[in-house]
């Protein structure tokens, strides 16, 4: 178990292609829970999973949290009880929460790299990055000053709390120092998480400030190396 790392089973998980799993749903594209699980026990049969206890908020609506265990490693995700839209379920039965603990599973193994191009906007992994024209820029500094073509926010993130957006960029620092071992890496994480960054950035603007801060550090950090 020592060789057994999140940079091992992100090199393992994030080339493996789930297309042909991938079910279209008002325009969105999602893996079965079952097909995801199967391809991970393929991999790694001694990986667990639990779920935490519900986020119940002011507005009677909720979110779900999902633990992944492979080894000693570990990792966690939420996900918002919403219905076909998107749109945070008030009150949600006992059909609605179950069926996005399912969902919530999926997302958290992305963060292991198992159809992580979903989330992205692709329904397969690349091979390489694509090469983009360049763009002229008063001052390259890795990062976008503004994020550019925002895609509609999810609604949710309109009414997401500051503690809860506090702890989302918690997370995608975590994840982004565990993925990005080059600059070019560290791009494409950005890139790839635009609709969260754009949201923050409209309704959470000192939370995308500290993202945008941390992610110029992490930058000259892998610029020194």
């Amino acid at each position: 178990m020592s060789d057994l790392t999140y940079a091992s089973i992100w090199a393992t998980l994030s080339k493996q292609d789930c297309s042909e799993f991938i079910e279209k749903k008002q325009g969105l594209s999602y893996l079965s829970w079952a097909w995801a699980w199967g391809l991970l026990m393929e991999h790694y049969p001694q990986a667990e999973f639990h779920f935490g206890e519900d986020d119940v908020y002011p507005n009677n609506t909720m979110s779900v949290n999902c633990t992944v265990t492979i080894g000693e490693c570990n990792r966690s995700m939420w996900l918002p009880v919403m219905d076909y839209k998107n749109k945070a379920i008030v009150n949600p039965d006992a059909r609605d929460i179950s069926d996005t603990r399912m969902r919530c599973l999926v997302k958290c193994l992305a963060l292991y790299g198992l159809g992580h191009s979903i989330f992205g906007g692709e329904d397969v992994p690349r091979a390489a990055e694509p090469k983009e024209a360049p763009k002229p820029k008063p001052v390259d500094d890795g990062l976008p000053d503004e994020v550019t073509e925002i895609k509609p926010d999810p609604e949710d993130i309109a009414h997401w709390s500051p503690a809860f957006a506090g702890e989302t960029v918690d997370q995608m620092i975590e994840l982004a120092r565990s993925m990005s071992s080059t600059v070019d890496q560290m791009k494409s994480f950005w890139k790839a998480n635009t609709i969260v960054i754009g949201g923050l950035q409209k309704h959470h603007p000192e939370q995308h400030k500290r993202l945008k801060e941390t992610f110029t550090a992490m930058r000259r950090e892998l610029e020194a190396v």
